[in-house]
């Protein structure tokens, strides 16, 4: 098994970067945009957006799987305030966990990570940790994932991906 280690979801549906600029614009008049005004993106949008990209490179490469994380470039931790990057961080993490839902076989995720100045790390890491850890994706994309290491690998080992839903309190 061939492991593309650094993929980064550069070709999100075109919805999330709209979000992402009214989140930007509503900062001027002291507005933090609610999860609630990012427009639906559809499976279908998700995977126009994989297709002729990342799933295509994969094929021309001969890589089996990509852990896979929301685009560096627009993370812009800078930008806003605790709540800003939070709701930004968590519209990008939902994204990536719909895209391992829909492709199990050929990504797994990697969370973006809230960062604003002046907050601790740890306090707004903890919410976006929980978040991740309570998305997982389903049993059955588990025993999927438990049958995949052992043909592939010769282990039961699940891959992260493929862990069971934990409980957590935050």
């Amino acid at each position: 098994m061939i492991i593309d280690c650094h993929g980064h979801y550069t070709t999100a549906p075109a919805g999330l970067q709209t979000f992402r600029e009214e989140q930007i614009a509503k900062l001027k008049e002291s507005i933090d945009l609610p999860l609630s005004a990012l427009s639906k993106i559809s499976d279908d949008q998700i995977r126009d957006s994989l297709e002729n990209a990342q799933l295509k490179l994969q094929r021309a490469r001969g890589t089996d799987l990509t852990i896979f994380s929301p685009r560096a470039s627009a993370m812009a931790h800078h930008i806003g305030n605790e709540t800003t990057s939070r709701r930004w961080t968590e519209s990008c993490n939902d994204l990536i966990q719909r895209v391992v839902s829909l492709y199990p076989d050929n990504f797994v995720g990697v969370c973006q990570l809230p960062q604003s100045p002046g907050v601790a790390p740890v306090n707004s890491a903890a919410e976006a940790f929980g978040h991740a850890a309570t998305q997982a994706p389903h049993p059955m994309q588990a025993a999927a994932s438990i049958a995949r290491s052992a043909d592939s690998l010769g282990t039961r080992i699940a891959f992260p991906s493929g862990a069971l839903p934990v409980e957590t309190e935050i």
